[in-house]
């Protein structure tokens, strides 16, 4: 007896393992179907989950199974020994039928192999009519099957503004969403890619509930008048200090708080960048390398500024962080003999900053204003100082303003020739070590003028390979050359 028993549940294990299998192809790629389409549920039983239950229990039988999920439809060893790992465990029967519906759309495909490269490129939307036409699965442009969608009740209607902070931070997020990366990796691409894996939060908010007076008042008092805004107590090119404490980047020592107020920190998929200056309540100056990498633009989705910051490593409450909605490098950036010729470029925030104590605009020159060479010019930035390390404290140091005639005798390239045009301005010490280094670019070189106020006659652009002064002298973008094209940019 007990013998006709074993060899019935051997038979059975035979049938129902011997039957448990897809009967096409293409069944992984119909996954998405096992639960709305009858024919895949039929042809594709193994990979919809339908297998009938074996007699063993459902557990991994090898310790390693949880690292070979990714092997669970290609590897024989990993379907057979990780039966939890894998899900192969058997599912509940079901009493009621599928519904019936039309098969998958098998005409969407790619034509060519290397559609999906070119859609992890971003090619979906730069060439859209050539990849619908030849790569329309790896554009995700295929129509899905019409299916009858159950009664369901009316959602009670609320207004939900979208959550602005939700944003792909690199620019391979939407690459990683094809190949099942927010769920293999889920705590990194929560924090890098949300908006590509569709983990933004929209948060409802309520109509206000208006109600009505019953009675009519009568009242004596004056009815309250609303004051009209406080004019600023400044205008550009001030700060708190009347006549600033200077202190001396590169040989200088930590500013004074609330000391250069418009200097800006620009961030990359939150990796200090570049310095900045704020020139309107919506537009930074800075040099064009920290956007263009001569014909490769980085991506405006990176970028993040931040005003009022004096101490990168800790926060007062006091800063202001920034989205950039566009940005423009000028159109003859690497376009001549000399690789930062024309090295200047106009940032526009995503909405206006709030000038206060610690923020505030630095004046733009006159049209081909020059410099006087007695004049008090200062720079600013978080770039690396004497010990080839990233300060976090903003540091500045006052330069003197050097002659292009002398400038160009001492920058010059191996074979001698002068690398100093009209469009740049030099300043420095040719005895001391004094100026910009890695990480300055794009920061303010500010004067004071006859009015004592601070305007702003460079930006950081290039210097010494070594960050040393006394071999050659720091150069910046000459803002005054640029007054023109930097408006009619801030009017756009």
């Amino acid at each position: 007896m007990l013998l006709r028993i074993f060899f019935i549940s051997i038979a059975v294990y035979v049938a129902a393992t011997y039957g448990c299998r897809d009967t096409d192809k293409k069944c992984p790629g119909w996954r998405a179907y096992c639960k709305t389409n009858s024919v895949v549920i039929k042809r594709c039983k193994r990979t919809c989950n339908r297998c009938p239950v074996k007699l063993e229990r459902c557990i991994d039988k090898d310790r390693r199974c949880p690292q070979w999920t990714g092997y669970c439809q290609k590897n024989k060893y990993v379907t057979e020994n990780c039966l939890k790992t894998c899900n192969m465990c058997a599912l509940p029967k079901t009493t009621r039928r599928p519904k019936k519906t039309r098969a998958p759309n098998r005409s969407c495909k790619n034509t060519n192999k290397n559609c999906k490269g070119w859609a992890a490129r971003g090619e979906c939307k730069k060439n859209p009519k050539y990849m619908l036409d030849k790569c329309k699965k790896a554009c995700r442009a295929c129509s899905k099957t019409p299916t009858r969608k159950p009664q369901t009740k009316r959602p009670i209607k609320t207004t939900a503004k979208p959550n602005i902070n939700c944003r792909n931070r690199n620019k391979h997020c939407d690459a990683w969403f094809r190949r099942g990366e927010c769920k293999k990796s889920l705590r990194y691409m929560k924090i890098y890619c949300q908006k590509a894996c569709n983990l933004c939060e929209k948060v409802p908010t309520r109509k206000p509930t208006i109600t009505k007076p019953t009675k009519k008042t009568i009242t004596t008092q004056k009815p309250v008048t609303t004051s009209t805004p406080q004019q600023r107590l400044w205008t550009c090119g001030i700060n708190k200090f009347n006549s600033p404490i200077l202190s001396y980047v590169v040989g200088g020592q930590i500013s004074n708080k609330e000391k250069w107020i418009w200097q800006a920190a620009i961030y990359y998929y939150d990796v200090y960048l570049c310095g900045g200056t704020l020139v309107d309540k919506q537009y930074i100056v800075t040099a064009a390398h920290c956007v263009d990498d001569i014909g490769y633009l980085k991506d405006t989705e990176g970028f993040d500024v931040v005003l009022g910051d004096w101490d990168r490593a800790g926060k007062d409450g006091k800063e202001q962080k920034f989205q950039v909605e566009k940005f423009w490098s000028h159109p003859q950036y690497g376009r001549t003999r000399l690789d930062f010729d024309n090295d200047i470029a106009v940032m526009k925030l995503s909405r206006p900053a709030q000038f206060r104590r610690n923020v505030n605009e630095a004046c733009l020159p006159n049209k081909f204003e020059k410099v006087p060479e007695n004049a008090k010019c200062f720079i600013s930035g978080w770039g690396k100082d004497e010990s080839g390390e990233v300060v976090n404290k903003l540091r500045d140091v006052q330069l003197s303003v050097v002659s292009n005639t002398v400038c160009a005798k001492k920058n010059t390239d191996p074979n001698g020739a002068s690398l100093i045009n009209k469009n740049m301005l030099c300043a420095g010490n040719e005895k001391v070590n004094k100026g910009s280094c890695n990480g300055d670019s794009g920061g303010p070189l500010v004067c004071l003028n006859e009015q004592k106020k601070w305007v702003l006659h460079g930006a950081v652009s290039w210097g010494s390979q070594h960050c040393d002064s006394r071999i050659m002298y720091p150069v910046f973008s000459r803002v005054s050359n640029y007054v023109d094209w930097i408006k009619k940019v801030m009017e756009e």
